[in-house]
């Protein structure tokens, strides 16, 4: 079959029967086939018209009419009307068939007489699901994967293909991969043939420079710079194999560091490359809406700040900016890690990368391209990959003065015994033998998987990180965050929404002509003219009623207090408790005592000075935070608290419904500093959690600061150390899964490259492992080290404790 489905005609399926039926291929298919299980494969096909009528609800109807009636050439197959659909706002073509039913040719035999034809090149989000049949006595059957030659074949070509492309990754492992086998070969025909010296030596010479393109310059700018590292090491080594009538071995060595070596820079590429893969994202060029309305296709990096790009549906943002017209459903998947599309409309903020899920959207520019909330992530992931955890710091000081000693201790090795003439476990005390085991010392000292196992566990986390909508800023911070014994979270707008929302509406006994939603209409009727945080909730409560909100005439405010106005010829106040000052009734009284204790925050509505009901606003907590809590105290984190400028009520509410371990309520910024200070007095490392710019203080005080949100906030994304761009706390628990995870692969890679160190060198001082053998394990264990990083690529937070739905 062909993968191009435009390509395929009526014309073309009948030539090929005619060449099957002339090879003695028949028919053996006489009723419908089975299907092979559920799955459907789905394409969207856009649709153009290409005459001058615009796609209106009417053109729709008929496109959806022509594709119900379209026959299918296959009179088995499933009718059109089952299986295609057609939209507008982008005009489309849904399609859900079998495998093996594509319907492209009717689809379009039907549509082109009314003037639309699907833009079969252009087809979006197809998902083929592969069935492989057999005939057996006229049934069609499932074939077993496994027992399918073609099958296996293409499984073969497959990992070809793979391995292909790794080597077009890496021309440096191709070089190795070949001098690899010029060295095999050698090896080969020096135990079959009489292989000539200079032939052999030429050889093994063409082997070690192809396996050496990379590690050899490094080693000499290292002796160049008078200084002593792991690569100098490697090629000392291998010089004295060679010097000693050993150069199979020394070329191995030199074979196996290269390859070592290019597998090290084949997987930090391939994590680098996750994170970099981000910016491919963002469209290269927008479409800008000149003044005169018309429009022009602009590189990013030529777009200015204020001028006007239009986003088609199904098309990714190409730059930051504010909605000015349209409405759509974007999704931010790749930004915040949150799955559920984000609705869009005229005044929210979009970001590049994001995908446009619907309609069409005019945006106003906010950011240049450099300077987008998706080139300050690839900015900061950047800086992250370069800071050090304080294991990084250890193991680079170590190598500061280990690696000398190991030259040191090597040539104690090979001078010590035949100079003194000591028989080292019965071993002669030739000066060649010991050379060759202080070669096999060295290669099995050197600590080359101790000093790639920390940044690459680090880049590899980080990179994990960024994949789920989290920034670190680097291996200090993701090291700190693992040892996290207990977190501090700010309230408004962390715990909670950050917004406050009518939870509750009471009317005085005595006001009988009222009702609930009469109440808050009266109340909307001030509270639209004003500008404030709880008239907004007031305003949208009753908007989302649908009460019709009275005009309202002289509306003023009161200074702390509310506001006032005319509302049907009678004056209102809506206005705290505190300002009314006519009598309340008993049963008003009590309910507005009851709120208070249960921290809302209550709003008074007075007709002619008396109090005619009440109206409580909470900050409402996120329903996602409870299960997160749950979560986080899963994985051991104790204790858990809240710090909060609000009131006694409203936190010790929350607290409550969300079993914190402590609350501490109206503090300062100040003070919730002062109680970071005394919290790592008590507890040791302390993770503090808030929105990043008025927990400021706090953040920084705390080991590790991690802010919510940052995807909106450049300053929380700059001041933090671990940023949350979604705003929930959803990615909390995985990250602190994910900063675990490091830590435990960082501590398995530092102990496993000690101890082949602390084994295999002594063996190979003391003859036990030849240079071959310490060849081996050495660039084993640096190679088992790298993929043991590489682990946390495929980190997924589900595998932490307590995560369930969330994941």
């Amino acid at each position: 079959m062909t993968d191009q489905p435009a390509s395929i005609t009526t014309r073309n399926v009948r030539t090929a029967a005619r060449l099957w039926r002339d090879h003695g291929w028949r028919r053996a298919i006489t009723r419908k086939p089975p299907r092979i299980g559920d799955d459907r494969v789905c394409a969207v096909i856009p649709l153009m018209s290409t005459g001058s009528d615009a796609f209106d609800a009417a053109l729709i109807a008929q496109c959806q009419t022509a594709l119900n009636n379209q026959p299918r050439l296959d009179t088995n197959a499933d009718r059109l009307a089952d299986i295609a659909t057609v939209h507008a706002n982008p005009a489309r073509v849904v399609l859900r068939y079998h495998a093996g039913g594509c319907p492209v040719e009717e689809v379009a035999a039907a549509l082109m007489p009314l003037g639309v034809a699907p833009q079969v090149t252009h087809c979006r989000d197809a998902t083929l699901t592969p069935v492989t049949l057999t005939v057996r006595g006229g049934e069609v059957e499932a074939l077993p994967a496994q027992q399918s030659i073609v099958h296996v074949f293409l499984g073969v070509k497959r990992r070809a293909l793979h391995a292909a492309k790794l080597v077009t990754l890496s021309p440096e492992l191709a070089m190795v991969l070949l001098g690899g086998a010029i060295l095999l070969t050698t090896f080969v025909l020096g135990r079959t043939t009489e292989l000539p010296m200079l032939a052999r030596y030429g050889l093994l010479a063409i082997s070690a420079i192809l396996t050496s393109t990379r590690t050899f310059p490094e080693a000499m700018r290292s002796v160049l710079g008078f200084q002593v590292n792991i690569d100098v090491l490697m090629f000392a080594a291998a010089g004295g194999a060679a010097a000693i009538g050993h150069p199979e071995e020394g070329a191995l060595l030199l074979f196996l560091f290269g390859l070592g070596s290019a597998g090290e820079h084949l997987a930090m590429s391939h994590a680098r490359r996750s994170i970099e893969a981000l910016s491919d994202l963002a469209p290269r060029v927008a479409t800008v809406v000149n003044a005169d309305g018309s429009m022009r296709e602009v590189p990013i990096e030529n777009i200015e700040i204020g001028q006007t790009v239009r986003i088609r549906a199904f098309d990714r943002v190409p730059i930051d900016g504010i909605v000015t017209q349209g409405q759509s459903s974007v999704d931010e998947t790749m930004l915040t890690g949150e799955p559920i599309p984000v609705e869009k409309v005229n005044g929210s903020n979009v970001f590049a990368g994001t995908m446009n899920m619907q309609g069409v959207l005019t945006v106003r520019v906010t950011q240049l391209a450099s300077d987008t909330t998706l080139a300050r992530i690839m900015r900061l992931v950047e800086d992250a990959q370069e800071a050090k955890s304080k294991a990084q710091l250890f193991t680079d000081r170590v190598e500061t003065f280990y690696v000398p000693m190991v030259f040191v201790l090597t040539a104690c090795v090979m001078v010590i015994p035949p100079l003194l003439k000591l028989p080292v476990l019965g071993a002669d005390t030739s000066w060649g033998t010991w050379f060759y085991r202080s070669m096999a010392f060295m290669t099995a000292a050197s600590p080359c998987a101790l000093a790639i196992g920390t940044p690459a566990t680090i880049l590899c986390a980080v990179a994990r990180a960024a994949r789920m909508g989290v920034l670190v800023k680097g291996g200090a911070a993701m090291d700190t965050l693992a040892r996290a014994n207990a977190i501090a979270f700010d309230k408004t707008g962390t715990l909670t929404e950050g917004k406050p929302e009518v939870v509750r509406i009471v009317v005085a006994g005595n006001a009988e002509d009222i009702d609930e939603n009469r109440l808050l209409a009266i109340a909307a009727a001030i509270e639209q003219s004003v500008t404030h945080p709880l008239a907004d909730a007031v305003v949208r409560a009753a908007q989302s009623r649908s009460v019709v909100i009275p005009g309202a005439a002289d509306v003023g405010q009161i200074a702390g207090s509310g506001a006032y106005g005319t509302v049907d010829g009678s004056r209102i106040d809506v206005v705290k408790p505190s300002a009314v000052t006519a009598s309340w009734t008993d049963d008003l009284a009590r309910i507005r005592d009851e709120l208070a204790t249960q921290g809302s925050t209550i709003i008074v509505v007075a007709r002619n000075h008396a109090p005619i009901g009440i109206i409580a606003l909470d900050d409402r907590i996120r329903s996602e935070t409870s299960q997160i809590i749950d979560q986080i105290r899963a994985q051991h984190v104790s204790p858990l608290v809240m710090l909060t400028g609000d009131h006694e009520g409203s936190a010790a509410r929350v607290a409550s419904e969300l079993h914190l371990d402590e609350y501490f309520a109206s503090l300062t910024p100040d003070e919730k500093l002062r109680r970071i200070e005394q919290f790592q007095q008590d507890h040791g490392v302390i993770a503090m959690v808030g929105d990043g710019v008025n927990d400021a203080p706090a953040l920084a005080q705390a080991n590790v600061g991690i802010a919510i949100g940052a995807a909106h906030s450049h300053v929380a994304m700059e001041t933090a150390d671990v940023a949350l761009l979604g705003s929930t706390l959803a990615n909390l628990p995985g990250m602190i899964g994910l900063a675990r995870a490091a830590r435990r692969i960082l501590m398995q890679n530092l102990i496993f490259a000690m101890m082949v160190i602390v084994v295999v060198a002594p063996l190979g001082a003391l003859g036990f492992a030849n240079l071959g053998i310490a060849v081996l394990l050495h660039e084993g264990s640096t190679i088992l080290v790298v993929l043991n990083s590489l682990r946390l690529l495929g980190f997924h937070p589900a595998k932490i404790p307590g995560q369930g739905a969330m994941a």
